[in-house]
């Protein structure tokens, strides 16, 4: 029988609706987001309508049990999303809580010990985006895991989106209940002592289906692409201004041998840039290195030089022989861009396949609110009549009034999940984007046993070192190539620097640090002006300024800066120049990893050579030694991390790189 509706309004009003509620049906799956239907009698129309906004909170009780005091059962929690009326009655079309996870969007890169202090762990991470961006919800629901993660970047994802990919690690279940409360948690998590049994406890006859269709025994999975070089040779002939690549290039370096040397080209825009050599076509098709007319190479054999890297896919493929023999091959390609390595894919493909090697098996029974079952929850049921005897999932409830019974799916395929080949965090790279590898890797496995797989790899080894640029930017005439300035300090240690004052200490910090191996930790006692600098390591940045002294016609300094709160501090500037007579000073104005002011958390702080706020003396750039870092601190006690002191001949950067200066460059391959 129905017990009673309640709408809540925006404001907080609660209001019993039931004696106008004609019918409802309120489906629960996991892995979605609930949904209900309530159909109200026409006298809802006009006693309710101007009352029941969009927004306006529904919630759903039903009475179960026949005998003594009925249990009073939340069905459904949630929202109304849109109104439906035709003059005789009003529906109100409703979604769960838990759709709040679909209207909210996140962008955080969630590192390890880094805040917020999740230490990593996938279910922190979780619990840590429902408690801060969604308030209808709680992650109480939310069961400890050991995986963690080294980095999981979220760029402009909804929060069930990142959810998602977080649950599907350790192939874990996710549903949110009426009360909001959001469950993540192994499948068949909880087991129902009950035994469902048709003929027994149930009366309807099972209507179950053995799925072939979702049969899978020949399986590929294109993965995310592997950043790759090439280096490819062309012959001029003194007339020919394009040459086709063989890929799509991205960075692109270009050589002419003149006979005696080969000579770097400077690449550009059309109509951008002026003094250029050649522009770049980064088309699928056309990929292309056009040179203009005044710089067309010579007639020669190879002596035009290019080298660039380019992006292919991770593919691996998987045969399932004894499923193929046992039933029919089906086969099926499955494009997965998050996960970065061969192992990463072959987990998921395996498991894949251990799921769906054997057709899974669903039903469905209805059965009356006198028994009562949860989402997610694992239960023995029996039907003779269809043969069946096994444990399966309950994986989606649908309650009914008028006639008030509950309809249940049920299913096996969650359940298998294979779990012997690796441990959770082998499939943990997926999320944090580490690509590596020089050439296409082609894995294909072949499964002659329950737990054993060859393989089959196609691979080179690289060796990296990292090179400056200034993000980049295709086709930019210094974004656009490699070694475009210097690493100043790599901030891996406290080094040359020291600290003015006795209220002022620099540490080595491991913990917090952007690139390499730590940062260079700065902690006061007292509020005022700060000093850090560094007079003993001497630098030629005379290419990068533009000037071999006075003031710099060109060129960026930048730094990493890490702040507890953004108000510890303020005037943050930089000196640098040859000596503490002559130097240019510089405010900072650009924060290119926050936008434009200092945050807590990591920012970006980058300074133009060209444009001082002050300059003292005449400072010689061939003989770089003074650097200072000064700043107000405006609380008695703090600390901040500085990290990656760099220079660069560019004053642009690129909005795909957001601070990143450096790229790998190749210079060593081994193939095997």
């Amino acid at each position: 029988m129905l017990k009673r509706v309640v709408m809540t309004s925006k404001a907080g009003v609660q209001q019993d609706i039931s004696d106008y509620v004609i019918a409802f049906n309120v489906d629960d799956a996991l892995e979605t987001i609930s949904s209900a239907t309530v159909g109200l009698s026409k006298k809802a129309l006009t006693n309710l309508d101007s009352l029941v906004l969009i927004g306006s909170k529904i919630d759903i009780w039903g009475g179960k049990g026949n005998s003594g005091t009925p249990v009073d059962d939340h069905l459904f929690g949630g929202r109304v999303i849109n109104k439906r009326k035709n003059g005789i009655s009003l529906a109100l079309e409703c979604k769960g809580l838990g759709d709040q996870m679909l209207r909210k969007e996140v962008t955080k890169s969630f590192i390890k010990l880094k805040p917020p202090v999740l230490d990593g762990n996938l279910m922190g991470i979780a619990k840590y985006l429902i408690d801060t961006y969604c308030t209808d919800l709680s992650s109480t629901g939310v069961v400890y895991s050991s995986d963690t993660i080294n980095r999981l970047p979220v760029n402009r994802e909804f929060v069930y989106n990142v959810i998602d990919k977080i649950r599907e690690i350790p192939g874990w279940q996710m549903y949110v209940d009426p009360d909001g409360i959001v469950h993540i948690e192994p499948a068949g998590y909880m087991t129902e002592t009950k035994v469902l049994e048709v003929g027994v406890n149930c009366s309807t006859l099972g209507d179950w289906t053995e799925m072939g269709e979702r049969l899978l025994n020949n399986i590929c999975v294109v993965g995310g692409n592997q950043t790759l070089q090439k280096e490819e040779y062309f012959s001029g002939d003194g007339t020919t201004a394009e040459f086709q690549l063989t890929y799509v290039p991205k960075d692109v370096q270009v050589w002419v041998y003149n006979g005696a040397a080969w000579i770097e080209k400077k690449g550009g825009q059309e109509y951008a840039e002026t003094n250029y050599h050649y522009t770049v076509i980064p088309d699928k098709e056309y990929r292309k290195v056009i040179f203009v007319s005044s710089a067309i190479p010579a007639s020669g054999t190879d002596n035009v030089k290019v080298l660039y890297s380019y992006d292919v896919p991770l593919v691996v493929s998987f045969i399932n022989d004894q499923s193929v023999d046992d039933y029919f091959e089906s086969g099926q390609t499955f494009y997965k861009p998050e996960y970065k390595s061969r192992d990463d894919i072959k987990n998921y493909i395996v498991k894949l396949s251990e799921r769906q090697g054997v057709p899974p098996i669903s039903g469905r029974l209805k059965v009356s609110r006198d028994l009562d079952f949860q989402l997610g929850s694992k239960i023995r049921v029996i039907d003779a009549e269809s043969n069946i005897d096994r444990w399966l999932v309950v994986n989606s409830l649908t309650y009914s009034y008028p006639d008030f019974t509950t309809e249940i799916g049920l299913g096996d395929e969650s359940l298998r999940i294979y779990e012997e080949l690796s441990d959770h965090e082998d499939r943990i790279g997926a999320l944090e984007g580490e690509v590596q590898g020089t050439d296409t890797l082609l894995t294909v496995i072949k499964q002659i046993s329950s737990f054993a797989t060859i393989d089959v790899n196609i691979k080179e080894q690289t060796v990296y070192r990292e090179r400056i640029y200034d993000s980049f930017i295709l086709g930019h005439s210094e974004n656009g190539v490699l070694n475009q300035g210097q690493i100043l300090d790599a901030l891996d240690a406290v080094g040359n620097w020291t600290a003015s004052g006795t209220t002022l200490s620099l540490n080595t910090d491991e913990d917090y640090f952007q690139q390499g191996e730590g940062s260079l930790k700065v902690a006061w006692s007292s509020v005022g002006a700060k000093q850090v600098s560094n007079t003993t390591d001497s630098f030629d940045i005379s290419s990068e300024a533009g000037e071999s002294s006075g003031t710099p016609s060109k060129g960026t300094a930048a730094f990493w800066i890490y702040l507890t709160n953004a108000t510890d501090i303020s005037a943050l500037k930089l000196r640098i120049g040859s000596d503490s007579s002559n130097y240019c000073e510089y405010v900072v104005s650009s924060m290119y990893q926050t936008g434009g002011a200092l945050v807590a958390g990591w920012n970006y702080v980058r300074f133009d050579l060209d444009d001082p706020d002050s300059v003292e003396g005449t400072p010689d750039w061939t003989s770089a030694d003074y650097h200072l870092i000064t700043f107000t601190a405006a609380v008695a006690s703090g600390e901040l991390y500085i990290d990656y002191y760099t220079v660069s001949k560019s004053n642009s950067i690129g909005l795909n790189g957001i601070g990143r200066r450096t790229v790998r460059e190749t210079i060593w391959t081994q193939s095997y």
